[in-house]
Protein backbone atom coordinates (compact mmCIF):
# COMPACT_ATOMS: atom_id res chain seq x y z
CA UNK A 1 0.00 0.00 0.00
CA UNK A 2 3.05 2.23 0.62
CA UNK A 3 4.06 2.17 -2.70
CA UNK A 4 0.90 3.06 -4.17
CA UNK A 5 0.90 6.63 -2.10
CA UNK A 6 3.95 7.26 -3.01
CA UNK A 7 2.94 6.83 -6.41
CA UNK A 8 -0.10 9.05 -6.05
CA UNK A 9 2.28 11.42 -4.30
CA UNK A 10 3.92 12.09 -7.62
CA UNK A 11 0.85 12.80 -9.26
CA UNK A 12 -0.02 14.78 -6.64
CA UNK A 13 2.59 17.21 -7.28
CA UNK A 14 1.96 17.47 -11.21
CA UNK A 15 -1.95 18.92 -10.28
CA UNK A 16 -2.57 22.48 -10.29
CA UNK A 17 -2.82 22.37 -6.31
CA UNK A 18 -2.11 24.89 -3.58
CA UNK A 19 0.27 22.92 -1.32
CA UNK A 20 -2.31 23.34 1.00
CA UNK A 21 -4.92 21.03 -0.98
CA UNK A 22 -1.50 18.92 -2.16
CA UNK A 23 -0.81 18.22 1.55
CA UNK A 24 -4.92 17.88 2.06
CA UNK A 25 -4.72 15.22 -0.26
CA UNK A 26 -1.87 13.42 0.76
CA UNK A 27 -3.27 13.26 4.53
CA UNK A 28 -6.10 12.15 3.13
CA UNK A 29 -4.23 9.04 1.44
CA UNK A 30 -2.63 8.60 4.54
CA UNK A 31 -6.02 8.00 7.10
CA UNK A 32 -7.21 4.54 7.75
CA UNK A 33 -10.41 3.77 5.30
CA UNK A 34 -13.62 4.40 7.43
CA UNK A 35 -15.09 1.14 5.27
CA UNK A 36 -18.51 2.19 7.16
CA UNK A 37 -18.49 5.47 5.56
CA UNK A 38 -17.79 4.45 2.11
CA UNK A 39 -20.45 1.68 1.82
CA UNK A 40 -23.16 4.84 3.32
CA UNK A 41 -22.14 6.66 0.28
CA UNK A 42 -23.45 3.77 -2.25
CA UNK A 43 -26.30 5.16 -3.65
CA UNK A 44 -27.66 1.59 -3.36
CA UNK A 45 -27.27 -2.25 -2.20
CA UNK A 46 -25.46 -3.39 -5.50
CA UNK A 47 -22.80 0.22 -4.68
CA UNK A 48 -22.63 -0.76 -1.22
CA UNK A 49 -21.46 -4.62 -1.87
CA UNK A 50 -18.79 -3.63 -5.18
CA UNK A 51 -17.81 -1.15 -2.54
CA UNK A 52 -17.21 -3.75 0.32
CA UNK A 53 -15.85 -6.34 -1.80
CA UNK A 54 -13.40 -3.55 -3.38
CA UNK A 55 -12.01 -3.02 -0.26
CA UNK A 56 -11.82 -6.46 1.51
CA UNK A 57 -10.23 -7.85 -2.26
CA UNK A 58 -7.23 -5.58 -1.17
CA UNK A 59 -8.46 -2.89 -4.16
Amino acid sequence: MRHIVQAMAILIDDLALSNDEKAFLMDQLRRPLDIDSLVNLAQDKEQAVEALCCVTDGY
